[in-house]
């Protein structure tokens, strides 16, 4: 879909729900435009999930117009969404 003008249409695709992770329940979104899965960093560190290097460094770019991120690191994260869907 091309982008518009008025972003209005980014309220209708992303969803929210919940999600298990090491068994704690976790908020989570899917943003439908996105092409990348993100975890924050304060996630990680409560959830004390190991981090390694990322081998490809990349920034990523946020909504708010300016802001980047350099991603230099990447964990591997299990996740359950209800009783039948693990990633």
């Amino acid at each position: 879909m091309p982008r518009r003008q008025d972003e209005s249409w980014l309220r209708k695709n992303i969803f929210h729900s919940s999600c298990m992770i090491l068994g704690r329940v976790c908020s989570f979104i899917i943003d439908s435009g996105s092409c990348r899965n993100v975890i924050s960093e304060e996630a990680v560190n409560k959830l004390e999930i190991l981090k390694e290097p990322h081998p490809a460094l990349y920034s990523l770019g946020w909504l708010t117009e300016g802001v980047n991120l350099r991603i230099t690191q990447r964990a591997l994260v299990s996740f359950l969404i209800g009783p039948h869907y693990k990633d």
